[in-house]
């Protein structure tokens, strides 16, 4: 765990190449370790699609998630909420006026909503994120129905 930390310290450096390889590190291990290590594992996937955002390639931050993404799917029952962080962590790289966007982030609301009790935040941070998507497109009727 103490590499995902060091990996944040030189996020801030702008030391990407460094940061690139704590995250992988951490990652890797995560999965390793299994449940004890799965919200580690659900940061690392989150934390490396920011890194190669910050980096401008975008389309592989996207393509990393969903190939994360479809390794969760594969338990869907087990891993619902996992794969709500994943789709919402999708959501947060697609432009504003993305599609693709609102519909990752209408996927993952549905999972939430079933498991609203056990992630309020994120259902919450959720609805905020469809909210904003609707605002942005000049559609408050839609936005108030998230708020």
């Amino acid at each position: 765990m103490s590499r995902y930390y060091w990996s944040n310290c030189y996020l801030t450096l702008k030391h990407y190449d460094t940061t690139e390889s704590f995250y992988r590190t951490t990652f890797e291990m995560s999965e390793r370790l299994l449940l004890n290590a799965d919200h580690i594992r659900i940061q690392s996937i989150k934390s490396l699609a920011d890194l190669y955002n910050k980096r401008g390639t975008k389309r592989q931050a996207i393509n990393f998630c969903q190939e994360q993404l479809t390794i969760y799917e594969k338990e869907p029952f087990e891993n619902r909420v996992k794969i709500a962080n994943i789709l919402i962590n999708i959501g947060e790289l697609y432009d504003d006026n993305s599609d693709e966007k609102i519909q990752v982030l209408d996927k993952a609301l549905s999972i939430l909503k079933k498991n609203v009790r056990v992630q309020y935040a994120v259902t919450a941070g959720c609805l905020f994120m469809i909210a904003e998507y609707y605002h942005k497109r000049n559609a408050d009727t839609n936005a108030f129905d998230y708020v």
